[in-house]
């Protein structure tokens, strides 16, 4: 059975505004959003004469109402001693990351999806003027093909440095230690472990989601952008666990390992340094999709006896939730107002 989309289980004010949200867009500029709720927590150990460390839910999207980081944010970098993001670059990895993304010699990916599938994305890139991409996503392998092919619904944000490069230029400016909670190497066992054939399958969904998006006009990457503006995490680990296909016995392990596992690999690392550090503070800063839920880094770290504070506090979060209700509101109406010409029209 098909997973609940996790928009049907937002509220109904954010559920309107966000299924709109693609639709309205093309009928006309839509309001500025408000101001971005940081996904950021203060990280206290026992030992409460111990300077606190910080943890930041990033996306990895270069939008820059993503990349304008709040001044809590800011803050929490300036008064921390090491910056680490999920992995610091090696020098060779330009060479790993080529290694892993592309199939062998002789193997092309529209021959693995077969001729329909071929067809669909023949027509979304021509549908987004990126038909040169075509030759391109033939000799990828299946998994960064879906994150490129996704990205043609924002084509602009290719090449732009995500909110983790911003945080890390933000420490090396300011003279911070920097590094990774991860190594790049580990981050590319875990997205070429998966069996080629559930990947392939995997690659096709992202295909048909991606189709759906676009016929019902959703935009679903704006929907992804939105959600990590209003600081939900657990948005972010559901619609990252949807997009994976967790329905897939084959991909369970996969999905294990992409997520729930490197989950625990970066609470253990995480807590080791602070314990190890009682001098020192830490800002650490991840994918927003690896902090929520049960299995997420700050439930982890939460159980290992740290004491996570929401960053900023209740009253101005709350306060920002009504800009977004109002801004929900400025989105239903522009669409209402579209849909009342379209049918004045007719």
């Amino acid at each position: 059975m098909k997973q609940q989309s996790p928009r049907s289980r937002l509220s109904s004010a954010v559920a309107v505004a966000t299924i709109l949200l693609g639709t309205a867009a093309r009928a006309q500029e839509l309001p500025p959003t408000p101001t971005p709720v940081p996904l950021l927590w203060r990280v206290e150990p026992l030992d409460q004469n111990q300077k606190p460390s910080y943890l930041f839910g990033t996306i990895h999207l270069g939008d820059r109402r993503a990349t304008s980081l709040a001044p809590q944010v800011t803050d929490a970098i300036l008064a921390s001693d090491v910056v680490w993001t999920e992995y610091q670059e090696p020098e060779n990895s330009d060479q790993l990351i080529a290694e892993s993304t592309f199939l062998p010699d002789g193997q092309s990916l529209m021959e693995l999806v077969g001729e329909d599938y071929a067809a669909t994305i023949r027509d979304l890139l021509a549908e987004t003027g990126m038909e040169s991409m075509g030759p391109f996503l033939d000799r990828m392998q299946p998994i960064p093909a879906s994150v490129i092919l996704g990205s043609i619904e924002r084509p602009e944000l290719l090449g732009e440095d995500g909110v983790d490069d911003v945080v890390e230029d933000l420490g090396i400016e300011n003279d911070k230690e920097i590094g990774g909670v991860e190594t790049l190497e580990e981050q590319i066992a875990v997205l070429t472990s998966v069996d080629l054939d559930a990947a392939v399958r995997m690659f096709k969904r992202s295909v048909d989601d991606l189709s759906s998006s676009r016929r019902s006009g959703e935009g679903e990457t704006e929907q992804l952008i939105v959600s990590y503006l209003r600081g939900d995490e657990e948005q972010q680990l559901a619609e990252t666990l949807v997009g994976l296909s967790p329905e897939d016995p084959e991909l369970v392990p996969f999905v294990d390992a992409l997520v729930w596992n490197r989950n625990r690999i970066m609470a253990n690392r995480t807590a080791d340094w602070i314990r190890a550090n009682e001098d020192r503070s830490l800002f650490l800063a991840v994918g927003a999709a690896h902090l929520g839920g049960e299995g997420g880094v700050i439930s982890l770290l939460e159980k290992k006896g740290f004491t996570l504070t929401r960053i900023p506090d209740e009253k101005t979060r709350a306060q920002l939730r009504v800009e977004w209700a109002r801004w929900d509101l400025q989105v239903a109406e522009i669409e209402l107002e579209r849909l009342s010409r379209n049918s004045s029209g007719r």
